[in-house]
């Protein structure tokens, strides 16, 4: 019996040797959401198949940029995801886009909006137009948080300020304090939470193209008619990668984020793959969100400034 267990543990260690070790660099630290179910769909395609072994490494900070420098210096065995934030780096010059190719559609991420009001039948955008001011707390100019809050400062017709934080998480500590902000997106859990404890705080809408479980009362924005680019994760390998390589890459990875299932990737991110919903390819995909942000940002280009 010994010798048969040895049998099988050095059969199963050469069989893990036999696997080419891909690594995907991510933005977020470990604990994060994102990163959460990201390990969860590379443990399920770990399970699937033995020709590639995927590990996931956090590279945080630089708003990605960190995490892509890794996978570009090592073209043929990383991966890294990008997000919303990959817009900024284009246009810090800190990243190239051509040097990068979607390999697989992570998904849209359904955030929600917050508000600090004492108008207990608030609900909807359309019920700020009695607010003096939108004092928007976010991590950084330009990025879909401030965007969301340009609009919808425009659309009711409101002035608008800006407040930067270290975090989303931080903007929200400083709304249910009190202390200024009055207008964050964050996750609906976070929210909620705050929301027992924050009689004030007002959820007015959710940024995903359909309601959240967790608050299902609470209209999209969509709903509300306005169209404004999503919170997304997106696969991207370098251009060093050959083509096969990335289409196998990519086809391990939306059957293994399948085989998890919608209902396990939103709790543990809030992140809804496009593999659920409708066919669409990583390309069109990343094409469709990183041209919605270039658009809005090019349109309140003025207003991307932190008030004096």
């Amino acid at each position: 019996m010994v010798k048969l267990g040895i049998f099988i543990a050095g059969l199963i260690s050469s069989v893990a040797m036999a696997a080419e070790t891909i690594v995907i660099n991510s933005p977020y630290s470990a604990g994060h959401g994102g990163h959460a179910s990201m390990m969860r769909v590379l443990e399920e395609a770990n399970r699937m198949q033995n020709k590639y072994y995927f590990v996931q490494e956090n590279r945080p900070g630089a708003q990605g940029a960190i995490a892509l420098k890794h996978t570009h210096d090592r073209a043929q065995d990383r991966l890294a995801i990008i997000h919303a934030a990959f817009v900024d780096n284009l246009e810090k010059n800190l990243v190239r886009e051509e040097d990068y190719v979607p390999v697989h559609a992570v998904g849209d991420a359904c955030w929600a909006v917050g508000i600090l009001s004492k108008d207990k039948n608030l609900n909807s955008v359309s019920g700020l137009k009695d607010l003096r001011e939108l004092v928007i707390g976010t991590v950084g100019l330009g990025n879909v948080t401030h965007l969301t809050g340009i609009a919808i400062a425009e659309r009711q017709k409101l002035p608008q300020r800006l407040i930067l934080f270290k975090s989303n998480y931080d903007a929200v500590i400083n709304l249910v304090g009190g202390h200024g902000v009055n207008f964050v997106i964050e996750r609906p859990s976070v929210l909620r939470e705050f929301q027992s404890r924050t009689p004030d705080l007002r959820i007015i809408g959710v940024s995903c193209g359909e309601r959240h479980p967790d608050i299902p009362t609470v209209p999209t924005l969509a709903e509300q008619g306005l169209s404004l680019p999503a919170v997304f994760n997106i696969v991207v390998a370098n251009t060093g990668m050959t083509p096969e390589r990335r289409r196998e890459i990519g086809t391990i990875l939306d059957q293994a984020t399948a085989a998890v299932g919608k209902d396990e990737i939103r709790r543990m991110s809030d992140f809804v793959s496009p593999v659920f919903d409708r066919k669409i390819t990583a390309q069109q995909f990343y094409d469709s969100r990183i041209s919605a942000i270039k658009k809005l940002r090019a349109k309140y280009r003025s207003d991307l400034a932190p008030a004096k």
